[in-house]
């Protein structure tokens, strides 16, 4: 699911696997993009990676969001440091639909799978399932978590990256970017995590990967006290019908007074690094754009 910029289907997060072992490769533009601010960080080196900070432009509301970030974005590459890098993108979740399917009974073919998630998305959104683009991770017998962006907002980023001239490898919904670099790092009793300006996606685990997903936005009394977290923790689980987590492991933009403690059995901790460019000053856009690092 990480290039979802391409037109095949493939296995989403596999593909994503494969993107992120190229992650200390040199020059490469890491741009986090959300609805307010387009931040860019160009990153080279090979076994000591170096940060320098391109653009962290914030904007106003606008009526049309996605027209604006790809003026915002074309105004940032037309800089000189931006000439001749590699683009990676990371979408922040609100750009993203995610949702995830059960296969159907006795399936057989991914044709199935593909005619299930379209049905879904169109029971979830209500939306024209050709105006977007759908990647998953397919799966025959356990549910599998499907993303979608809208065509348009793809077409925009490839026409900007072709007018200067450079080469797009991958956009990605930050979730999908931090599961593919953190998952195996879980454990079995652990649940995942990724939060961006106060908005927390949470991925439920179960043996054979994810089993449920859930989007909240956090409160200003809930991002200070993480004990409101964990009482949302077990009411998903009594609804999913399955053990509370002992742990949860978090990612992105985490109140540092969350980390390193464990509050009535459960343990919270973080995966990335704290300052993942600790020559940069600490912002929601380089969280983002800076999602997976190594």
């Amino acid at each position: 699911m990480s290039d979802i910029s391409g037109g095949t289907v493939g296995s989403a997060m596999g593909s994503a696997i494969d993107g992120a072992m190229s992650n200390a490769m040199s020059n490469v533009l890491r741009i986090g993009l959300s609805r307010r601010a387009v931040t860019v960080v160009r990153t080279s080196g090979w076994l000591r990676t170096r940060t320098e900070l391109i653009a962290d432009h914030h904007f106003p509301a606008h009526a049309d969001p996605l027209d604006q970030l790809t003026t915002e974005l074309g105004g940032v590459l037309a800089d000189p440091r931006c000439a001749g890098a590699r683009l990676r993108i990371v979408l922040a979740d609100e750009w993203m639909r995610s949702w995830l399917v059960t296969p159907p009974q006795n399936v057989l073919r991914l044709e199935d799978c593909v005619v299930a998630a379209q049905a879904r998305f169109q029971a979830l959104f209500g939306e024209a399932v050709a105006e977007w683009q759908m990647q998953a991770d397919w799966d025959c017998v356990y549910p599998f978590l499907v993303c979608a962006v809208q065509q348009r907002l793809l077409q925009g980023l490839q026409d900007v990256a072709r007018l200067h001239k450079q080469v797009l490898v991958e956009v990605a919904p930050q979730f999908v970017v931090a599961w593919n670099r953190w998952s195996a790092q879980l454990g079995a009793d652990a649940w995942f995590g990724v939060m961006h300006e106060g908005a927390l996606t949470i991925g439920a685990l179960a043996p054979h990967g994810l089993q449920a997903l859930r989007e909240i936005q956090l409160s200003e009394p809930a991002i200070r006290d993480q004990r409101q977290l964990q009482l949302l923790l077990k009411r998903e689980a009594v609804r999913l019908n399955v053990a509370a987590p002992t742990a949860i492991r978090l990612c992105g933009e985490i109140p540092l007074h969350w980390v390193m403690q464990t509050i009535d059995g459960l343990a919270f901790s973080r995966l990335d690094r704290e300052r993942p460019a600790p020559n940069l000053p600490r912002s929601a856009g380089l969280s983002l754009a800076l999602t997976g690092l190594r």
